[in-house]
């Protein structure tokens, strides 16, 4: 009986070992890298600019993507979504003022006035769903990436930051730096398509 069990196990590890040295390659998908962080740089602007209202060249804002793949994670093909935090800045020489529950921005108020900084930021929460190609690696591991989404955002905050002369109380003088917060009228809901390619 020993003898028996000694051959058969003896015949399992030959037939193991003699079977591993060979891989069937038509079988095998390579597993899809996760892109689960991505970063976002980007320049922006307004739509229908008021003539006196001035948007500066470094508007800048970012969006810090974390994603996940749901489906297909082991195909060419995917789809993932995740969630983003996106503070857009515009630059501008103008500042809001309410009037009959419609906020305007008005450049007439420290437009002969020094000042170093005046920005208006929105800080919104995005969900992106979007779809993924990727071509098959080749001989250095890289590939081909093409995505495309939607996405859509709340408003978590918004508020100008100014800094410069005090224009708030007349012949002040005085060098001020403060955030104005809760701008009234912004949109609470924001979304939007986009794609990336590399």
């Amino acid at each position: 009986m020993k003898k028996t069990v000694f051959i058969f196990i003896a015949i399992a590890f030959i037939s193991s070992h003699g079977f591993s040295q060979e891989e069937d390659t038509s079988m095998v998908i390579k597993k899809m890298a996760n892109d689960q962080l991505i970063i976002d740089l980007n320049y922006n602007s307004w739509l229908n600019v008021p003539e006196n209202v001035n948007i500066k060249p470094l508007s800048l804002g970012i969006n810090i993507y974390l994603m996940k793949p749901l489906v297909g994670k082991k195909s060419n093909f995917s789809i993932a979504a995740g969630l983003s935090l996106g503070s857009q800045n515009v630059n501008n020489n103008s500042v809001p003022y309410d009037s009959a529950g419609v906020t305007y921005f008005n450049s007439d108020t420290i437009d002969n006035i020094n000042y170093k900084k005046n920005k208006f930021t929105t800080i919104y929460i995005d969900v992106p769903v979007e779809l993924r190609l990727r071509t098959n690696q080749n001989s250095k591991e890289k590939s081909f990436k093409i995505s495309a989404g939607f996405k859509i955002g709340y408003l978590i905050s918004s508020y100008t930051k100014y800094v410069g002369d005090e224009y708030r109380v007349s012949s002040s003088g005085d060098k001020v730096k403060f955030k104005e917060y809760r701008i009234k009228n912004i949109l609470q809901y924001r979304y939007g398509v986009y794609a990336r390619i590399g």
